[in-house]
């Protein structure tokens, strides 16, 4: 299935793997968090503190619910270019397949490194 605006919620829904989704309204949820994963990318890329804690969980949680491949193809789909760059450090750093071009924020991939170090 080739995906494009008018497939979106068919693709999303049919690479979707979450056995707890009891309605529609959670699967919509779901879908949401690239949303939120956008919301934060450009908070980030306007200089304002975000915490990387809850960025990181909301990129594991949109993976853990959408086969891996299609996440980063509905993910690319929603996303500006200039998103993508960090975006890709984000899933670099998780060993998540890449966003085409492959291409990554090096500043964001060392401060990623660094502050997940500890744990």
């Amino acid at each position: 299935m080739e995906l494009n605006q008018d497939t979106f919620t068919l693709y999303a829904a049919k690479h979707y793997e979450n056995p707890y989704c009891f309605n529609e309204e959670e699967f919509h949820k779901d879908l949401g968090k690239i949303s939120t994963i956008r919301r934060m990318i450009s908070w980030h890329s306007n200089g304002d503190q975000i915490n990387l804690h809850l960025l990181i969980n909301n990129v594991i949680s949109f993976y853990n619910v959408f086969e891996h491949h299609a996440a980063t193809n509905l993910l690319s789909l929603k996303v500006e270019d200039w998103q993508s760059i960090k975006i890709n450090s984000i899933l670099y750093f998780l060993s998540l397949p890449l966003i085409e071009p492959g291409e990554f924020d090096l500043l964001l991939h060392r401060k990623l490194t660094q502050e997940f170090k500890a744990l």
